[in-house]
């Protein structure tokens, strides 16, 4: 059946199984090379059993190089509206009605296949289950969606897959970074419109226009609950279908020619997947404990506004008001960072001694963020009594993953228990223990440092080579009993170590440690000189970055300069950066793609993913065996990339029926006792 106009009666005719019977072969019948002629250039619709065998059978008999992917959708849930802009969806509401598929021949001439399936019709399903097994490249654009369309229809997965959109923000990491459109005309506006620029850049039009694609289809809109779709509906899809199809080959030159197709093939497009299954499964909250934060919110935020108001804090929300009282105070130059002012907690938190407004102005700020996170918020519970965050991979320039609506990486230690397992399971939180020290130790080949990450707590061991009035004694404790003996010791070596990784100035440890910035500087050129190697090299990094105008991973993922002329400081610390946290990812994230397959067999799954952290949700009854299994993958793909390292990892099952810091669970019931004290543990303090 050939459908290219008069979609509605072509349709209809499918339905009815009448006419152009003879063009598709039946189903059990070889597909000749001169059936296949008929479907080039051409659409054709799938809507019955017989139809989408054939399609398969087309496909396995032909040299298919890769296929573009389209899902038509709506939501059965209606949005929760974030702002003007945005709306949060429920992804386990979502129906898929129509799908695109524009496979891509080459052999001799090239061909093209395009078909569009009704997958409302479930008789077409097992056909479709069965082509997603073929050794196919399936190429999407945010395939985020496509992939939760496949897992409503319980099709499974595609082995091969490319995400266009991730393929691209890979390749224009950093050009649009909103501080320099700050530089260049120190306004807001400016950052705004290079945030606009940046979402169309990585649009399906945007990216087809970069690379020379026809594509002349608006956004389409979400519709409720569509009964019939129209032509334009239906060409839509296809025309989407097409475009991506076309994009594959010109992103695969491009990554290419910038020595990253090696990571996008082997890293990247599992992680979309490992991702997606992530949200798409969800966490969990403890709904009357969260209905207690919020009402205890309320009321502390309240309390603290007016004990700041004592103090000539009239809003401490308002950044000009909090200029004023740390001039005022002699406080400011505490909190500037990279040349701008900023209060966030956890400045506040390294300076909490400072002034006795402080503790009040941290505990509201913490408030503050636990309210901004979302996570109390009960309408972005899905119909499965889970919160589905929206997880962005291309959210920041070290490809970390963030998360919004709600903000689940970026709950509070404390709050964590609102996080709680279903009925029978647990939670578990393992994390690579000081992963970036140790990758950063081998990226600039510092043998000293390479040697204390693999002997232990690498922060005990600067302590114990930088301190000469440590006993000979205490020398030989454990890690444990050394930190808790020599702790400040030890701080002061891992805000030592932080600071040379990551540009950190005497000015600014001066400040933490609270000394002369003469005693810092000191403090610093002695630690600087225990690893020579690890200085001259992150320099060299960073003047050969400079040169060339971007800073490069180990496994070839550039981040780029927009700008001209000599380094900022804020650029020559991200030089010097990315190398460490970008390769620090790249284990991390293959694990994760792994443990996204191993931990099925036992009903297991990923449910939050850190940068150096993973936390799973698991049946009680395999829990100290997902334990082990993700503990040994975890390192088993650190000593891969980096065979020189020893890598160890933290694991946190003491306390399994939330998700907490340390085996606390009681971190939530301790704040609602009284916040200010509270938030001031050690412990969040000094949290990274």
């Amino acid at each position: 059946m050939q459908l290219s106009n008069g979609w509605t009666e072509l349709i209809e005719d499918a339905k009815r199984q009448a006419a152009h019977a003879a063009i598709i072969a039946a189903p059990k019948q070889p597909v000749s090379s001169l059936a296949a002629d008929h479907f080039q250039s051409k659409v054709t619709f799938i809507n019955s059993r017989e139809h989408a065998e054939t399609m398969l059978q087309l496909v396995r008999q032909r040299a298919i190089s890769h296929v573009g992917i389209r899902f038509s959708y709506f939501y059965s849930r209606p949005g929760v509206p974030i702002n003007e802009h945005d709306i949060a969806y429920d992804p386990r509401s979502i129906r898929p009605t129509l799908l695109a598929l524009t496979f891509v021949e080459h052999s001799g001439n090239t061909g093209t296949y395009r078909f569009v399936v009704d997958v409302r019709n479930p008789e077409v399903l097992p056909a479709l289950k069965e082509l997603l097994k073929e050794p196919i490249r399936f190429v999407g654009h945010e395939m985020k969606s496509d992939l939760f369309c496949l897992w409503k229809l319980r099709l499974g997965d595609v082995d091969m897959l490319w995400d266009a959109r991730v393929a691209e923000g890979i390749q224009d990491l950093g050009r649009l970074h909103p501080r320099y459109a700050r530089d260049k005309t120190d306004n807001g506006q400016a950052a705004q419109e290079c945030e606009y620029e940046e979402r169309f850049r990585l649009s399906l039009r945007g990216t087809c226009q970069h690379h020379g694609i026809r594509y002349m289809r608006e956004q389409a809109s979400l519709e409720r609950q569509p009964v019939e779709h129209s032509a334009a509906d239906i060409d839509g899809v296809v025309e989407d279908a097409t475009a991506i199809a076309s994009l594959y080959f010109a992103q695969v030159i491009d990554a290419t020619i910038k020595g990253s197709l090696h990571h996008l093939e082997t890293i990247a497009m599992d992680w979309t997947r490992t991702v997606a299954r992530a949200e798409w499964r969800g966490v969990k909250p403890a709904v009357l404990l969260c209905e207690r934060v919020r009402e205890a919110c309320e009321a502390r935020l309240r309390e603290l506004e007016s004990q700041l108001i004592v103090f000539g804090i009239e809003n401490f929300r308002s950044h000009d008001c909090l200029m004023e009282f740390f001039a005022k105070h002699g406080l400011l130059e505490l909190f500037i960072n990279d040349g701008e002012y900023g209060f966030d907690r956890k400045q506040l938190g390294l300076y909490i001694d400072r002034h006795e407004a402080m503790p009040l102005l941290y505990a509201a700020r913490h408030i503050a963020d636990i309210q901004r996170t979302g996570i109390l918020n009960a309408q972005l519970i899905g119909g499965d009594g889970r919160l589905h965050a929206l997880m962005e991979l291309l959210g920041t320039e070290s490809l970390r993953l963030t998360t919004k609506w709600p903000n689940i990486l970026g709950i509070s230690r404390i709050m964590r228990p609102l996080i709680i397992p279903e009925t029978g399971y647990g939670i578990i939180e393992i994390d690579l223990s000081q992963i970036e020290v140790c990758i950063a130790a081998v990226v600039y080949w510092d043998i000293k440092l390479i040697h204390l990450c693999n002997s232990g707590d690498v922060y005990n061991g600067m302590a114990k080579l930088h301190y000469n009035d440590i006993p000979e004694a205490d020398r030989h404790l454990s890690d444990k009993k050394f930190k808790k003996k020599h702790g400040p010791k030890r701080d002061c070596m891992k805000i030592l170590t932080l600071g040379i990784i990551y540009g950190l100035t005497a000015f600014g440890i001066s400040n933490l440690l609270n000394i002369s910035k003469h005693e810092a500087q000191t403090l610093l050129e002695k630690f600087m000189a225990m690893f020579p190697s690890l200085r001259q090299r992150r320099d060299d990094v960073a003047a050969h970055a400079a040169l060339r105008g971007y800073a490069c991973t180990v496994s070839g993922i550039r981040r780029h300069r927009a700008a001209m002329g000599p380094l900022s400081d804020w650029e020559l610390n991200w030089m010097r950066n990315h190398p460490i946290q970008g390769s620090a990812a790249d284990p991390f994230k293959v694990a994760c793609n792994r443990l996204d397959r191993l931990l099925r067999r036992f009903h297991a799954g990923l449910i939050v993913l850190f940068h150096d952290a993973v936390v799973i949700e698991a049946p009680l009854s395999h829990l100290q065996a997902v334990a082990d299994l993700a503990s040994q993958e975890l390192c088993r793909a650190v000593q891969e990339m980096f065979p020189v390292l020893r890598p160890r990892v933290d694991v946190n099952i003491r306390r399994p029926e939330s998700w907490n810091k340390d085996g606390d669970p009681n971190s939530v019931t301790d704040w609602l006792a009284d916040p200010v004290k509270s938030a001031l543990k050690k412990f969040e303090k000094m949290e990274e």
